[in-house]
């Protein structure tokens, strides 16, 4: 799918929100059965953040010369840890220090965030990709919501691993992140 309108004025190509949900909830999906042959599949319901039990993720940053995007991925610490075991092949009643799943997450994103900017790459949009954010608490998503567009996507499996994926898009220049 090719985007369909361009910046006026600058020729630069625009991407749709919809599109970028779909390549982000694509390659997340892609990293996932690669990095650690996890079977994500959209789920049926969105999720409402307030109460959805998200406590930790990760996020990255993609810049352009016309914005931001944020590749954002929230799950609760029982699927954090769960992914932490898969990538890491550490045994089932093995304890997974905060650390470990800090790392797993950060690599899960920036491979993820790798996959979307080659798959933007195809429909003339260049990014450059930014490092990793482990985010942690229940409130881990409010500072980066703020004055954004965004969408979002909850991706399961059949082991019972819940994540949701957003794709934040901000216009204008980038600018150092202020938490309030």
């Amino acid at each position: 799918m090719r985007p369909s309108k361009t910046r006026p004025g600058t020729g630069e190509t625009m991407i749709d929100s919809a599109t970028i949900l779909q390549e982000a909830v694509s390659s997340m999906i892609e990293t996932a059965g690669v990095q650690f042959e996890l079977d994500l599949v959209p789920a049926a319901e969105t999720v409402d953040f307030k109460t959805s039990g998200y406590s930790c993720g990760s996020a990255i940053g993609l810049n352009s010369a016309s914005g931001v995007m944020l590749l954002v991925m929230l799950c609760d610490l029982d699927s954090a840890e769960e992914m932490t075991r898969l990538l890491f092949a550490m045994d089932e009643d093995e304890e997974i220090p905060i650390d470990d799943t800090a790392d797993a997450l950060m690599e899960i994103i920036n491979v993820a965030g790798g996959v979307l900017k080659t798959r933007l790459a195809r429909m003339d949009s260049e990014f450059e990709l930014g490092l990793p954010l482990f985010l942690e608490g229940d409130t881990c998503l409010e500072h980066i919501r703020h004055d954004s567009k965004d969408t979002g996507r909850r991706l399961e499996s059949g082991s019972g691993v819940a994540l949701n994926v957003n794709a934040i898009w901000r216009e204008g220049p980038c600018h150092e992140p202020t938490i309030t």
